[in-house]
């Protein structure tokens, strides 16, 4: 029996669309911590200052930027940072109904 193009066609984008999730789901965070890694040392190289993130998560909907393993090093300390988020608030806020002041006709 001989397979039809569409079926194997099917098959790759199948294939290609699973490994694209579970690339997405587990191994982006790691390569945006790498990336930004790459070019915070190429900014800060002549300070004599390293800085390594492990991961990073920017979530804009829930506004949270969420990290793991970040280290800075310097010629007399370390600061290393396990696992934390930054989060911020961009909505903006209405007064309260009480608050308003009437429209005039």
């Amino acid at each position: 029996v001989k397979p039809r193009t569409d079926d194997v066609f099917f098959v790759f984008a199948t294939l290609f669309l699973a490994y694209n999730i579970v690339h997405y789901l587990m191994y982006s965070q790691r390569l945006l911590g790498w990336l930004l890694t790459k070019m915070l040392m190429h900014a800060l190289s002549g300070q004599g200052v390293r800085v390594k993130i492990g991961s990073i998560m920017i979530s804009p909907l829930s506004g949270r930027i969420m990290f793991a393993d970040v280290q800075y090093f310097d010629s007399s300390s370390h600061v290393q940072i396990v696992d934390g988020y930054v989060k911020f608030k961009w909505w903006a806020v209405l007064p309260l109904p009480e608050q308003r002041t009437p429209e005039k006709t």
